[in-house]
């Protein structure tokens, strides 16, 4: 695909510290051949991926708990948040130049980062001899999975969803680094692409340690911080049900909650009375998580009032609106989320601040996918009744509600699953794409209309790429 603001970063790839490869300057760049005869390099390269996925205007803020949660409805925006960069957005107003500062980015970055996944599946078949163990299938199948990934998050922004658009022209599946423009593809076709580079991903996978549990070294030995193999089964089920194909995201999420890898938090993690030494992100539950060094920096921003020098893009709630999300009237006392997870009135959930002296094991820590959503797309596509109900009642024995407060009626299981999204996922970026898949408005959101779940192609890419947005 022809991007003429990535073509000089092709070959930006670099040894030095992974924070600024991919935007290191021509006379600082290192021959792709060069930086591939080791299995080093390609460590190297897949690791800045991650790093990269961690910027401000990706996960770690805007698709996250930034723009994606603003679309969400979580947070009160009134005149006096008018100079918030997500202020517009919050209107569902995307031709604004604030929103557009915020949007432009995201479809700039992400595809940056795909161009260099493209870049290590280039090189990786050639340099089969320069890897030890099992690590070139480990690789190749992560890197496969990072390109579905990154794909499928720019589908789910900048595509129809497919219940409403499955043949609607939606984004380019980047594959090739020929200057060759890549043709937009339908919903359908992008998710057919995305599902066939993690099947393919996970058959490359099958010897992860972190199946066998036997972590041998430093780059396999953090692999809740990788798109390990389940990590993959987990993406799979996220996608299958997107596409509406329940057989298969049942199958997935199956396997990786049977896989018992991924225990529920316990009480005594949740509820000790220090905000540093609680388990706010639930961290045994965590199947993928970014390790972003920069989250306490960003996380002061946006999520803390009075943590940073600049107050002015600080994202909070309306102590009713939380009281209305988590029905506090009936689970007030119960739900473990809301009980410990918010400060000042119930303004600022802490889920991710970076308090003084917060043990290593939460630092840092984002989450990308966990185990609960599992539970939730099990309970969504199980054909048992009863089954389906269990799966869900176990995720809320885990938020600390007890068998008095079982759903029983699987009736009004599918209600439940799409509250339950939005108490779970807040700070996550997952409850406006649930919505968007069902086609159900965002509660809350003053504007909202159905159209607003498509984001604008960049001008940019109209222009240099022959768009023709329909």
């Amino acid at each position: 695909m022809k991007y003429k603001y990535i073509q000089n970063s092709l070959l930006a790839i670099t040894c030095g510290a992974c924070n600024d490869w991919l935007s290191v300057s021509p006379r600082s760049q290192t021959k792709e051949d060069d930086m591939f005869e080791t299995e080093d390099g390609f460590k190297n390269v897949i690791t800045g991926i991650y790093t990269g996925m961690c910027a401000k205007e990706l996960y770690g803020a805007a698709l996250t708990y930034g723009a994606i949660d603003v679309l969400g409805g979580y947070y009160y925006m009134g005149w006096s948040q008018s100079e918030n960069i997500y202020y517009s957005l919050s209107s569902y107003d995307y031709k604004s130049t604030s929103s557009l500062n915020v949007i432009d980015p995201i479809w700039s970055k992400q595809y940056n980062l795909i161009t260099h996944t493209n870049i290590v599946l280039r090189n990786i078949d050639k340099q089969k001899e320069v890897f030890t163990e099992d690590n070139y299938r480990l690789c190749k199948g992560e890197i496969l999975a990072l390109r579905a990934f990154l794909h499928f998050d720019l589908l789910r922004i900048f595509g129809k969803s497919y219940l409403t658009g499955a043949q609607e022209e939606s984004i380019p599946y980047v594959e090739n680094l020929d200057l060759q423009i890549t043709p937009l593809s339908t919903v359908e076709e992008i998710l057919d692409k995305v599902i066939r580079d993690l099947e393919e991903a996970v058959s490359l996978m099958d010897n992860d340690p972190v199946i066998s549990g036997k972590e041998s070294n430093s780059f396999l030995g953090t692999r809740q911080f990788r798109l390990n193999y389940y990590g993959v089964r987990a993406l799979l089920a996220r996608v299958y049900l997107y596409k509406g194909d329940k057989e298969n995201a049942l199958k997935n999420a199956k396997e990786v909650i049977d896989s018992g890898k991924y225990p529920w938090t316990p009480r005594e993690e949740i509820t000790v009375a220090e905000d540093k030494n609680r388990n706010r992100i639930f961290n045994s539950e965590l199947i993928f998580a970014l390790n972003n060094n920069k989250l306490k920096t960003y996380s002061n921003e946006f999520l803390q009032a009075g943590a940073s020098e600049s107050q002015v893009n600080v994202l909070f709630m309306d102590g009713s609106v939380v009281s209305s999300i988590y029905e506090a009237s009936s689970y007030g006392n119960i739900d473990w989320r809301y009980v410990y997870l918010f400060k000042e009135d119930y303004a600022y959930c802490n889920k991710l601040w970076q308090i003084e002296g917060l043990p290593d094991k939460y630092a840092n820590k984002q989450p990308l996918i966990r185990i609960s959503e599992m539970n939730l797309i099990a309970a969504e596509c199980e054909t048992d009744k009863t089954m389906a109900l269990k799966y869900f009642n176990d995720f809320r024995h885990a938020r600390g509600f007890t068998e008095e407060f079982d759903l029983k009626n699987a009736d009004d299981l599918q209600n439940e699953i799409v509250k339950e999204y939005r108490k779970e996922f807040l700070q996550e970026g997952q409850f406006w794409f649930c919505c968007k898949r069902l086609n159900l408005a965002v509660p809350d959101a003053d504007g909202f209309k159905n159209e607003a779940f498509v984001w604008p192609m960049p001008e940019i890419e109209i222009e240099y790429g022959n768009r023709f947005q329909k």
